[in-house]
């Protein structure tokens, strides 16, 4: 039985050690060894080991398994990585870089794409992970191939594609603590020699870990792909894709609440709560053309919902998004995996409008606002690697970007206002990787990203683009018969004008004021992943993190009222360690299959949650551990797994504002059938 590496992983050099005279003694006829992982993280076809970056994968049928519905739980393992909480879904952070402005307004560090299209809205990160291939996590800025706000990484995730000549059906049903239900499908059918449909959905019911029922999970999702491959060189791919979002919603515990130890109780009722309904239409034309292949990527997103409850006391009635529009296309040719020279051209264009409506106060009447948000992005962009010697390869990639915003709304006083802002920006990617040995790769690379500036809707006020200069060195090692995987790497971010957000609410109403600040980032990442024998395998990762404000950053009072200055602070979301580790024994039954026991450790040092330094904005160091038991029919078709999550019921803030924290799961458990036909 061979096991397979889905995320790499760290560890300390002195298990090599520790363990090879147990590799050297090793006399099964199967040996264990680490599978290759396929990835298309730089927009061509290779794997993950030979990628010159700092990469992490998570496989789609894990995920599935132990029942992972959002973001937070898919890649808590991944290094370098934090989830935020936000008002409907989870916004990712990688290596400190993620955001605190609302979607629309300003944009997220870290470029979230589903089936390569890229999507400004949180709600996919919440019902987006059901039928998936994988996740593939990039860390470090991507700017020449992904462009705006790929500054801190990006996040792919991947769904399966139909196939051809083959007929089958997955289904998953699981069920949990706090009344969980949860169901997902997936139907591959052929049309034809050349066509084959594939259609997937889930659905899934929970009860709130909120004392008032907010924190639910109520949802449905549904996507649908059509294949026609008409020859070898030709491969068109459409789809849709539905979400819908119903329940309660997120909500808050008070600061002083969660001090007190009642880390799921707020004194907020838990009237109204949330209606969203979001579609994405897209396609994937790939052509092959002379040395390379042409790829066309055209896409359509839509959301609309409305929200309304009660918060701090105060009636809220919203939409928000009332409407929210994304365009994009991109065209690239890209040579052919395997070729000497590695290339790649494209263009891209990006358009997106977003209205949002809110009502404000205890009889959802006297205080109405709306913003309107316009921002369009085009670009152009290559990338290459030329061999320079035997095992020595430059890299170089530019990309050129023209990007315009403009933005209006209700003032405090009722007032219509308005701004616009316009920016052009050239990103650059140069470097070189040098094979050190069959089974190593070293690089070392300097590139530039920038995050796109904005409009603040209620002033009409601008705030600045973020620059980022980033220095990475890292290498890939297979080590000990293709058993011990080991990548390192380091990074330097010089950040200029890092943005900030400070939301209150004063005398005369909420308030959203935006900063611009310079920062710095550096840090150290290890990620080991080892077979110690056909049944037994282990994973670990560090991630050692500096992060530091350059300049005067005085936000708002806050709680406790008193105004602060945030200079020599870290960033938000930017712990300075971050450890966490894996091990999975596979118990062989032979014929009654298999039985596969797993735990996983987690543990991250002191952070804020957003960019306050006071202690609601604090959370402090804490660990968690998730365990799972898994059965596995000698024919592979039918599953049983058994999970618990946060076995230490820790309560891990996952975001502020206003007083208030959004708090993450507690102590969770359940199961998962799942059978394929």
């Amino acid at each position: 039985m061979k096991m397979s590496a889905y995320v790499c992983g760290v560890s300390s050099l002195c298990l090599i050690a520790a363990w090879a005279p147990a590799a050297a003694a090793e006399t099964s006829a199967e040996k264990p060894s680490l599978n290759d992982i396929v990835v298309t993280a730089q927009k061509t076809t290779s794997t993950l080991q030979k990628t010159p970056i700092a990469i992490s994968v998570v496989k789609g049928e894990d995920v599935a398994a132990l029942g992972q519905t959002s973001a937070d739980e898919v890649l808590k393992s991944v290094s370098g990585v934090e989830v935020q909480g936000a008002a409907r879904g989870q916004v990712i952070a990688i290596r400190g870089l993620g955001t605190d402005t609302p979607p629309g307004v300003g944009e997220s560090s870290v470029s979230t794409n589903f089936d390569g299209v890229y999507s400004i809205r949180a709600e996919s990160n919440t019902l987006g992970f059901y039928d998936l291939e994988r996740v593939e996590v990039l860390r470090g800025p991507q700017s020449t191939l992904y462009g705006r706000n790929a500054t801190g990484g990006v996040v792919n995730m991947i769904s399966a594609n139909p196939v051809l000549n083959q007929r089958s059906l997955n289904v998953s049903m699981g069920a949990g603590n706090y009344s969980l239900m949860r169901g997902e499908a997936a139907l591959n059918l052929p049309l034809g020699d050349t066509v084959a449909l594939r259609v997937s959905g889930t659905g899934i019911s929970r009860d709130g870990y909120l004392n008032n029922g907010h924190a639910d999970q109520q949802g449905a999702g549904l996507r649908a792909k059509l294949l026609w491959k008409p020859s070898a060189e030709l491969s068109v791919l459409t789809g849709f894709e539905g979400a819908w979002l119903k329940g309660h919603g997120s909500g808050g515990v008070e600061v002083a609440n969660f001090a007190a130890g009642q880390h799921y109780t707020t004194a907020d009722s838990g009237i109204g709560g949330q209606d969203y309904f979001g579609y994405k239409v897209w396609g994937q034309v790939d052509w092959k053309v002379g040395p390379g292949t042409v790829t066309l990527i055209p896409a359509f997103q839509h959301g609309s919902g409305t929200n309304n409850g009660v918060f701090g006391g105060r009636g809220t009635y919203g939409s928000d998004p009332a409407n929210i529009d994304q365009g994009s296309v991109e065209l690239r040719y890209a040579s052919a995996p395997g070729a000497k020279v590695q290339w790649l051209v494209g263009l891209y264009h990006y358009d997106y409008s977003q209205y949002t409506f809110s009502l404000d106060n205890a009889t959802y009447g006297s205080s109405a606002g709306y913003s309107y948000n316009r921002g369009i992005s085009n670009a152009v962009f290559g990338q290459v690697t030329v061999p320079l010697a035997p095992g020595l390869r430059l890299i170089g990639g530019l990309r050129q970007t023209w990007d315009k915003r403009r933005a209006s709304g209700t003032d405090v006083f009722g007032n219509i206002v308005g701004g616009s802002l316009s920016n052009s920006f050239f990103d650059y990617r140069g470097g070189l990787e040098y094979d050190l040995g069959s089974h190593s790769l070293a690089y070392v690379t300097a590139s530039s990203a920038f995050r796109p500036g904005g409009v603040n809707p209620f002033n009409g006020s601008t705030f600045l683009p973020e620059r980022l200069h980033a220095y990475e060195v890292g290498v890939k090692n297979r080590f000990l018969d293709n058993r011990l995987q080991l990548n390192l790497s380091g990074f330097y971010y010089d950040y200029s004008k890092y943005q900030v957000v400070d939301f209150f609410i004063g005398a005369t109403g909420p308030n959203l004021v935006f900063y611009n600040v310079d920062a710095k980032n550096y840090g150290l990442e290890a990620d080991m992943q080892a077979a110690l024998s056909t049944a037994d395998t282990v994973n670990a990762s560090l991630t050692y993190l500096h992060s530091r404000i350059e300049g005067d950053l005085i936000l708002h009072p806050a709680d406790p009222f008193t105004s602060v200055n945030f200079r020599g602070e870290r960033l938000p979301h930017a712990p300075e360690w971050t450890i966490k580790g894996g091990y999975q024994h596979v118990f062989d039954l032979n014929r009654a299959g298999s039985l596969t026991a797993r735990a996983d450790l987690r543990y991250v040092s002191k952070q804020y949650i957003a960019p306050n330094n006071t202690s609601g904005a604090t959370q402090d160091a804490y660990a968690t551990v998730d365990a799972s038991l898994a059965w596995r029919s000698a024919n592979d078709r039918l599953s049983v797994t058994a999970f618990i999550k946060n076995i230490t019921d820790k309560a891990v803030k996952t975001a502020y504002f206003v007083g208030y924290v959004m708090v993450g799961a507690p102590q969770t458990y359940g199961f998962t059938v799942s059978a394929k036909f």
